[in-house]
Formats: structure tokens, sequence, C-alpha cells
């Protein structure tokens, strides 16, 4: 059973009406898919499942909400993914067909839809954009190589630091004296 402890000690308890029934596991997860669903609207989860906001305020700060909603997103990206490789598949088979077999064209002079090839302009738009396309998948992303750049600088200075600080610490303490010069009255006579 979901629990709905608090990670964090209630001030107040809460006072529950006589005769209502806690609610149920299967509407604690309905709470969690609708807020995923309507994109983490509170206000409108309350409203469509008719839980009070002080109940659903609750949940959210609960474990077991973290847990179902990152679940719930994790099922969300990989159907998301799913539908995206399918369209993917079938963009690709059309521009195929297209670049094969030539564009839908209704000729007028004979009244009937006939093919014909595709522009050299628009062929190589669809070259273009699908090298760029297997480019951006073959190489990593730009901010995995910057971050791990930046790590390395900062851990070259790190170092750099520790062996400013040992050359320090070994060189011999120099003592500065003021200096203070005083005129001879004796040599300003004698001339």
């Amino acid at each position: 059973m979901l629990s709905d402890k608090k990670t964090t000690p209630k001030k107040v308890k809460d006072k529950k009406t006589p005769g209502k029934k806690p609610w149920g596991d299967d509407q604690k997860i309905e709470a969690v898919q609708t807020y995923v669903a309507l994109g983490g609207n509170f206000y409108q989860t309350c409203k469509a499942l008719s839980v009070p906001e002080c109940t659903l305020k609750r949940w959210r700060k609960t474990q077991w909400w973290a847990d179902a909603y990152e679940e719930i997103r994790q099922q969300d990206n990989v159907e998301l993914s799913h539908k995206l490789k399918n369209i993917v598949a079938r963009s690709l088979a059309l521009v195929e067909d297209r670049l094969e077999r030539g564009d839908f064209f209704y000729d007028q002079k004979t009244g009937q839809v006939v093919r014909k090839e595709v522009s050299l302009r628009d062929a190589h738009e669809v070259m273009k954009s699908s090298f760029q396309m297997k480019e951006s998948i073959e190489k990593p992303p730009v901010a995995a190589l910057e971050e791990s750049s930046v790590n390395d600088k900062l851990a070259q200075l790190a170092k750099q630091f520790e062996q400013f600080a040992v050359t320090q610490k070994a060189k011999p303490a120099i003592n500065v004296t003021d200096v203070v010069f005083i005129e001879n009255k004796d040599d300003d006579n004698a001339n």
C-alpha cells in the first residue's frame, strides 16, 4: 500500500472526517497519472479527480509520489520514443518512394494524376537534412564534450595550484627591512 506518511514530521495533526474511507492505491496512482497527463498542473488535477488540494499537496511530498511520477514519465518517454521511431520510419519510406518514383502531379491536359521527377532543389534539401541528422546521431552531444573539457581544465588548474602551494612552502622566507636614508650634515659642510 502506498503510504501517506511524509518524510518530514507533521506539525499539525489532520482531523479525519468520520465515515470517510482512506484513499486507495488505484486512486493515488490515477492522481499521479492525471498530474503527468495534465503537464504537472496541480489545480486541474484536483478538479479532474475531485481530490482536495490539501490531500494532493500532502501526496506530492511523499516518496511514493516521486517514485510513481518518475516511473510514469519514463513510460511516457518510451512510448513517445516508439511513436517517433515509427513516424521517422514511415517518413523515410515516403521520402524514398518520392525520390525513386517522383512526386504526384495533376496533369490538366489528361485529367489524371501522374508522377513527375523530384526537382533537384528538393532532392538536395532531402540529402542535406538527412546528412545533418546522420551527423547529429553519430556525434556525441557537444555539451558532454564541453563538460568533460571543462572538468579536465579544472583538474589541471587544481594540480597547478597544488604545485604552486608546495613551492611557496619550500622557499625560504624573505625578511624585509625598511631602510631610511639620513643626510649626513658633515658631508655638506665639507664641500
